[in-house]
């Protein structure tokens, strides 16, 4: 077990020599009980093995230069966690990537309970809150009750890009909002599955944009949208929608702004979003 303790660290983490952990003996990472520990620079890992990292918030710092693609950068790996973080501020082109190693890695990936908001990509390009990537037959993998928020102008989660794309992927209670759109496919990611998330605000008026005529066993089912025009563009809908996605205009957020808001009484949010019941 390692502890960071609470305070601000300026590194640039990024040729790192990654101790091997099992899964009966993870390698475990954690803030220390009741601190808060912010790396802010660049925290790059490749092919961690059963690490378990937990309470590591990272920003990003104004002396990088040039911006990097990614500030927390994930390379295959098996059997690793991230979760109860949060990752802000980049402004390079990724706040988080996950991206494939060989033909299988990441295998047995969690992303789980962080907050991860407001890239700001250099002027004139285009970024995203969390971009899954460049993978061949990896997975399982999940992203599961986060809360991603963002810029008007950008994409909140990014599957894939024009010639590769994400692979066993479930995206579940997760509270997407703001935007472009909440997630975009591209490429040939194949098995992801969106399902009962909160999604909206998106600034297109389209949640989810698809430009993977290459994927397959992609699926759209059960969400809730709120302050949408529609879910999917109509020549995208017999591709990936599935079944139970719902408009909801009424849902609204008094706090979309701050990693403590996203919270809303309304009774026909509680099975779907980070704070789903049940």
């Amino acid at each position: 077990m390692l502890y960071v303790r609470g305070g601000e660290y300026r590194e640039e983490l990024v040729k790192l020599r990654l101790h091997e952990g099992t899964p009966d003996r993870p390698i475990k990472v954690r803030n220390f009980p009741g601190e808060r520990a912010v790396v802010r620079g660049l925290v790059w890992l490749r092919q961690p093995m059963y690490w378990k990292i937990r309470g590591l918030n990272v920003t990003w710092d104004p002396t990088t230069k040039p911006p990097p693609r990614a500030m927390v950068k994930v390379t295959g790996g098996v059997g690793w966690t991230w979760k109860k973080s949060e990752i802000w501020g980049s402004r390079g082109y990724a706040n988080m990537l996950v991206v494939g190693a060989g033909e299988d890695e990441p295998a047995k990936w969690s992303i789980l309970r962080n907050c991860i908001h407001d890239i700001r990509p250099p002027k004139g390009s285009r970024g995203s809150n969390l971009n899954i990537t460049k993978m061949r037959a990896a997975g399982p993998g999940q992203v599961n009750r986060n809360i991603i928020f963002g810029d008007a102008g950008q994409r909140n989660v990014a599957l894939g890009s024009v010639d590769d794309g994400a692979t066993d992927l479930a995206i579940t209670n997760n509270t997407i909002y703001g935007g472009k759109v909440a997630a975009s496919f591209a490429g040939n990611s194949h098995g992801v599955h969106i399902t009962r998330n909160i999604l909206g605000g998106a600034s297109s008026g389209i949640l989810i944009s698809w430009h993977s005529p290459e994927g397959y066993d992609n699926l759209v089912r059960q969400n809730l949208g709120i302050q949408p025009t529609r879910f999917l563009r109509p020549d995208a809908e017999p591709e990936i929608e599935g079944p139970g996605n719902v408009l909801a205009e009424s849902v609204t957020f008094p706090d979309v702004s701050s990693c403590y808001g996203f919270h809303t009484e309304a009774g026909a949010a509680l099975p779907y979003g980070r704070y789903a019941v049940g």
